[in-house]
Order: C-alpha cells, then sequence, then structure tokens
C-alpha cells in the first residue's frame, strides 16, 4: 500500500455524470454516460483527453453512478464515457436485440462513433482518446483497434 485514502471522499472530487445520446450508424441512436473531468481547485477543462469505456455483457449495461476509479480520472482531467452499444439492456428490446448476429459489428460501430462525436466536437485532444473494455466489452476494444485509428491506446 502506497497511501491510503481516507473515507469519506468530499463530493466535488467526484464528476458531474449526464447521459447523452449520438446518431449512429444505420439510423440508431447510441446511448452513453458521461463523467466530466472535475477537480476542486481547478476549472473544468475545455478540452480533455477521453477514455471511452465498453462494459461486459455483451446484454450488461453501464450505469450513471459514483465510482472511486471514474473519480481517479476525472480528477486528473480525464473524461470517461460509458458505452451503452447496441445489445445493452435498458433502452427496450429492439435495442437490445439489434446485437443478435451482429456481436463484434454493432457494439464496435458504437464505440467508434462516440469516439468520432468528441473527436469531432474539438473536446478531445490529438493523442488524447482511450479505449477500455472487459470481456465482451474487451472485444469490441480490440475490434475498435483494428478497425480504426481513432484510439490512441486500448486497454482489454
Amino acid at each position: 500500500v502506497v497511501a491510503k485514502t481516507p473515507l469519506p471522499i468530499a463530493a466535488d472530487w467526484f464528476p458531474v455524470i449526464t447521459t447523452t445520446t449520438i446518431a449512429g450508424p444505420h439510423g440508431r441512436d447510441v446511448h452513453a454516460i458521461v463523467h466530466e473531468p472535475t477537480h476542486p481547485d481547478h476549472p473544468r477543462p475545455a478540452c480533455a483527453p477521453t477514455i471511452i469505456t465498453a462494459h461486459g455483457g455483451p446484454t450488461g449495461h453501464s450505469t450513471a453512478s459514483a465510482s472511486l476509479g471514474y473519480a481517479f480520472f476525472t480528477s486528473r482531467g480525464w473524461r470517461v464515457v460509458d458505452v451503452n452499444y447496441g445489445g445493452s439492456t435498458g433502452y427496450g428490446r429492439a435495442y437490445r436485440e439489434s446485437l443478435l448476429g451482429q456481436w463484434g459489428v454493432v457494439d464496435t460501430e458504437d464505440l467508434l462513433t462516440v469516439a468520432q462525436h468528441y473527436k469531432d466536437a474539438a473536446i478531445t485532444p490529438t493523442g488524447g482518446m482511450a479505449v477500455r473494455g472487459g470481456s465482451a466489452g474487451g472485444f469490441a476494444v480490440l475490434n475498435g483497434l483494428v478497425h480504426s485509428d481513432i484510439f490512441d491506446v486500448g486497454i482489454d
């Protein structure tokens, strides 16, 4: 143990969490949960490196809840975006079933769509786009790294 973190941690160290819907491929919407950079002593940067995350599942989902792991990154200037890609639960049957027969396609397209949105909006700097996921999300991470050059690093 290098250092202990005293609990509870003040709320101003945790990110403001919002949800967003981005127009995706083939007329589908892509749902995401955004954890913006937050630090009590520094204003939110206009342009922040971004970590795109893909949940396991493949029919799981991410929730808009506080996370010490995310607070670690957001308190250091990173934005974390949880993508509830096609196939995720919580958005209706058609959304969940959009992954049927399309595993590795729909989920990857949705990660790339969200990443491109943040690049195009010029709120993620060049060299500042990461993608992270495990299990089914890790498969989407690897596909995203193979089929696109938008990500600077991937964590599977």
